[in-house]
């Protein structure tokens, strides 16, 4: 890839991340396999966060979980930004993810930013003050 990679965290060793959680690629599913703090054996590993999707908490350090399963599921970090090509960024099944460049994210919002430029304002806005009842 020409573009400079992303300044991504690299995320803990494969074998910690099996220590700590299963992953089912085909329903997406990150599970704990042991208790830790609040989360519970079994249960769903991660959080919401409103702007980028799930965060997990592993060892002090927070990560996205999209990338953690990405890990889990190949064996390495991921080199680029992960999408979803559902655009649900709570489906952390593989077959809704894929690798993008820097490039290609740059190139679509750039595309969607030019079409916005055609349209044009269809309201107009006015007030009237009354003061004792006249203008």
């Amino acid at each position: 890839m020409s573009d400079k990679l992303p300044n991504f965290k690299k995320l803990p060793k494969l074998s910690r991340l099996e220590e700590l959680f299963s992953y089912d690629p085909v329903s997406g599913k990150v599970l704990r396999k042991i208790s830790t703090g609040k989360g519970k054996k079994g249960s769903f590993a991660g959080h919401i966060d409103d702007r980028r999707g799930l965060r997990i908490g592993i060892d002090g350090f927070k990560y996205l979980l999209h990338r953690i399963a990405w890990k889990m599921h190949y064996g390495k970090d991921p080199d680029d930004y992960i999408v979803f090509l559902n655009s649900d960024i709570f489906d952390l099944r593989i077959d809704n993810m894929a690798l993008e460049s820097k490039a290609k994210r740059r190139s679509k919002k750039r595309k969607r930013d030019e079409s916005k430029d055609n349209i044009k304002p269809v309201a107009r806005f006015s007030a009237e003050i009354l003061v004792s009842g006249r203008l």
